[in-house]
């Protein structure tokens, strides 16, 4: 708490602490401190915690989070943020899942997960469900026994990352600073040939971009890197941009622009992104891949995707053809990701 405190330096700032354990037990949610300046009353509340109940590996999160939005009062001027700790998925039957992080988009709350312990829990639907890379022809256990082709099956932004020979994960914060320090550094390995994503002098690099509604820290991040997008421009590399959502939106997936070598194309198709649409918390993520690697790369250039997003991707086509173009062209992902969902 007083670490938040000293971070925010002259901001006000409260905090507030709900516990949750499961249906069945004593009780599945509780509020143990309203928001609050006093920290005293948040270090009670925390060493009155008391590890107990629960018996399933699923655990009452979707109540905890939509509790935690519809009891707390949160200040409307005021950044809002969740922090959800947690060793285990929500329950995947759980109705009130669809739609919830569009919800907290909407009251303007972020949800930051911190997830404890190392278990592998498939079929959940938050950022702690860790679906594990299934191996062979794509198939796999979603944590009911249904194969991997479901609408509720998804994968996690962790699981793909690793599942690619060449893959790095960068955990973001939702503001636009850490997206932009992200990018920068990303690209001026590869410039400086110091990157794992690829070796080659000359890199091709296409950004692929979750512009959902609570992608708009990341929209306003793109929009301020015409430095490092010109300095990697210039060192002869050529850059691309794709634009997904999901399906049921405006569009699924587009390209806003092919690779050039122009940094105002660049900047421009940066400015087209705007965070609107989604509604379900798995946007559609193998779509925004495969429209990359659609593109037309130049055969003997480093291929790089620069995946930006906050969400988990359903395990929907073209998924298999994915990782298979992965394999194939040795092509490296970053992935950013938001410490939400």
């Amino acid at each position: 708490s007083h670490d938040i405190a000293d971070s925010s330096r002259a901001a006000k700032v409260r905090l507030a602490v709900m516990e949750y354990k499961d249906e069945g037990d004593e009780y599945v949610t509780k509020v143990r401190a309203r928001f609050t300046t006093k920290f005293d009353k948040i270090r009670s509340a925390l060493t009155s915690l008391v590890a107990s109940g629960g018996g399933d590996i699923p655990e009452a999160v979707v109540a905890a989070v939509r509790g935690a939005l519809d009891e707390l009062e949160w200040d409307p001027d005021a950044a809002k943020t969740i922090i959800l700790i947690a060793d285990a998925p929500s329950h995947a039957d759980d109705p009130g899942r669809r739609g919830l992080g569009a919800l907290a988009a909407k009251r303007g709350v972020a949800i930051d997960t911190v997830i404890v312990g190392t278990g592998t829990y498939a079929g959940g639907y938050d950022a702690s469900a860790v679906s594990a890379m299934p191996s062979g022809d794509g198939g796999g256990d979603d944590g009911d026994g249904s194969s991997g082709s479901g609408d509720d099956a998804v994968d996690n932004l962790d699981a793909i990352a690793k599942a690619v020979g060449h893959g790095e994960l960068f955990d973001a914060t939702r503001d636009a600073k850490s997206y932009r320090s992200h990018v920068t550094r990303i690209l001026a390995d590869l410039r400086a040939g110091a990157s794992s994503l690829s070796s080659a002098k000359s890199s091709d690099v296409a950004f692929v971009v979750d512009t959902t509604g609570s992608m708009g820290s990341a929209c306003s991040a793109l929009n301020e890197m015409s430095g490092p997008i010109g300095a990697f421009i210039d060192a002869g590399n050529r850059i691309a941009v794709v634009n997904y959502k999901d399906k049921g939106d405006e569009f699924v997936s587009r390209t806003e622009v092919g690779f050039t070598k122009s940094t105002d194309d660049v900047m421009a198709a940066f400015r087209r992104l705007e965070a609107s649409g989604g509604g379900d918390l798995p946007e559609s993520v193998y779509a925004g891949l495969w429209e990359a690697a659609g593109l037309s790369w130049r055969p003997k250039a480093g291929r790089v995707i620069i995946l930006i997003a906050d969400a988990e991707a359903h395990r929907w086509p073209p998924r298999d053809k994915v990782y298979k173009w992965f394999e194939d062209t040795g092509a490296g992902l970053a992935v950013i990701k938001t410490g939400s969902w």
